[in-house]
C-alpha cells in the first residue's frame, strides 16, 4: 500500500467527525473516499487502522453486523492520528455503543453532547444543552400552563408525581427565563409561558433528540411503578408486519401526535401535564442485512 502521511491525512482531515454519531458511519465515510481517491481493499483500509489485514473486524462493522471493541478504537484513533476533543468524542461514540449499565449511557452520552458543543458551537446551542440534560425542564415549562394553579417553585413542587427539590425547580425556572420560553412576573411573584417556541425536533441537533427520548422513555418505565394505573395507559404489542404496513403504521403514529397537539390547543381548561410516548422499532434486520 503506497500512502504517504500527507495524503492520509487530507482525506482524514476532509470530513468533520462531530457530524457522526455513529462510529460505524465514520469510518465507512473514510474508507468510500480513500476506495475513491487512492483504490484502497478493505484490507488496506484494515491495515491502515493499524490491525491486520486478515482483520475482519472493520468490514463487519461498517455492514452494521459488529460493533466496534474498545480496545480497536484505541489503536483505530491513534492510527488516525485524532487528537484532544476529537479523540476523545471518536472513544465515547464507540464507548456509548459498547455501554453495559443505563447509568454508563447516559454519563457517555452527556459527555458527547459536551464535546459535541465544544468540537462545533453551532450544532448545539448551550441552552438547548441544559434544557434537554434533565428530563423536568419541558415538564416545568409545561406546568405554567395549568389554569388552577399560580405557578411558584413551591407550588409546582407540591403538585410533580416525581419529586424533585427546590433547588433543581429554581434552577429550571431560571434556565427557562433565559430562552425567553416563560417569563416571571415581579408583582405576583409568578411565572408564565410566553408565545416563544422551541426548536422543532428536525430543527435540533438529532443526538439532543435522542437525549431527550432517551430520558422519557426511561420516565416512562417509572411511571409503571409510581403511578396509578387508572391514571396512565402503557400498552404494547410485538408484530410482524410488511414494510408497506409498517409505513403505514408510521404515518398514522404522526397523525396521533399531531391530534393531541391540535386537543392541547383547542383545550380551554389545563389542569394536568402528561407525557405521550409512542416506539415503534423492529426486533429483526431487513433481509438485505441478513445475508
Amino acid at each position: 500500500m503506497n500512502l504517504t502521511r500527507k495524503k492520509k491525512m487530507e482525506i482524514i482531515n476532509s470530513f468533520e467527525l462531530v457530524r457522526y454519531q455513529d462510529p460505524a458511519d465514520y469510518l465507512h465515510s473514510l474508507y468510500s473516499e480513500f476506495k475513491k481517491q487512492l483504490k484502497l481493499t478493505h484490507e488496506d483500509f484494515s491495515e491502515l487502522l493499524g490491525l491486520s489485514r486478515g482483520n475482519n473486524q472493520i468490514r463487519l462493522t461498517m455492514k452494521g453486523q459488529r460493533k466496534l471493541s474498545n480496545k480497536a478504537a484505541i489503536k483505530i484513533a491513534d492510527q488516525l492520528e485524532l487528537t484532544g476533543a476529537s479523540k476523545q468524542y471518536f472513544l465515547k461514540m464507540v464507548f456509548l455503543s459498547n455501554g453495559k449499565s443505563q447509568g454508563e449511557k447516559d454519563q457517555l452520552l452527556s459527555e458527547l453532547l459536551n464535546l459535541r458543543s465544544q468540537l462545533d458551537s453551532k450544532l448545539i446551542d448551550n441552552k438547548q444543552l441544559d434544557y434537554f440534560c434533565d428530563w423536568y425542564n419541558p415538564v416545568i415549562r409545561e406546568v405554567l400552563s395549568l389554569t388552577d394553579m399560580e405557578v411558584t417553585p413551591q407550588s409546582i413542587q407540591q403538585r410533580l408525581n416525581f419529586p424533585l427539590r427546590l433547588e433543581q425547580i429554581k434552577k429550571s425556572l431560571t434556565l427557562l427565563t433565559e430562552m425567553g420560553v416563560i417569563q416571571f412576573h415581579e408583582d405576583t411573584n409568578t411565572y408564565s409561558k410566553t408565545d416563544r417556541h422551541l426548536a422543532t425536533e428536525s430543527q435540533m441537533d438529532s443526538m439532543l433528540v435522542v437525549r431527550y427520548h432517551q430520558k422519557m422513555i426511561e420516565m416512562g418505565q417509572e411511571s409503571i411503578f409510581t403511578i396509578d394505573e387508572n391514571e396512565r395507559s402503557i400498552e404494547a404489542v410485538t408484530l410482524s408486519l410488511s414494510q408497506k404496513k409498517i409505513a403505514t403504521l408510521r404515518e398514522k403514529i404522526e397523525t396521533i401526535i399531531q391530534e393531541a397537539i391540535r386537543m392541547e390547543d383547542e383545550d380551554e381548561v389545563h389542569d394536568a401535564v402528561y407525557q405521550l410516548n409512542l416506539q415503534l422499532f423492529p426486533f429483526t434486520k431487513p433481509k438485505e442485512r441478513t445475508d
